[in-house]
């Protein structure tokens, strides 16, 4: 099977079929534990960028893995292992316990179509989805 993309240049992505995407990586948020309104201002916020984009954009959320040896690094980062031998226990402890797991990140991107730049390109780009039309309803 042929990867659709053709080309990667910084943040634009050429497919095969002749569209080319803008793709943003987006800081996420965590809003578990946030308040009701600040997490409905979100939503609204988060609502109106999308309504306000044209095209068909997505927003990809993708789990990369994670290398137990860097969480281990990060997590002793700064101590001193010689003057803290149980902490360095610790560290072998927590790794061969995470070396056992399948660990992931979460990262999330924005990924928008661009609009051809003339005729051309609009001719060589797939068609974009029709709006289906409106019927009338059959009740009354």
């Amino acid at each position: 099977m042929r990867l659709p993309i053709r080309h990667v240049a910084n943040n634009l992505v050429f497919t095969t079929h002749g569209t080319t995407w803008a793709i943003w990586r987006v800081a996420a948020a965590n809003y578990s534990h946030a308040p009701a309104t600040a997490k409905k201002r979100r939503l609204k916020a988060l609502e109106s960028l999308f309504k306000s984009l044209t095209g068909e954009p997505m927003l990809m959320s993708l789990c990369p893995q994670v290398d137990p040896i860097a969480v281990v690094r990060a997590m002793v980062a700064d101590v001193d292992l010689k003057k803290s031998p149980r902490y360095e226990r610790l560290g072998h402890a927590v790794l061969d316990q995470l070396e056992t797991m399948e660990l992931t990140g979460r990262t999330d991107w924005l990924a928008i179509p661009l609009p051809p730049t003339s005729r051309k390109d609009a001719a060589l780009s797939p068609p974009s989805p029709r709006p289906r039309p409106k019927w009338p309803s059959s009740s009354g």
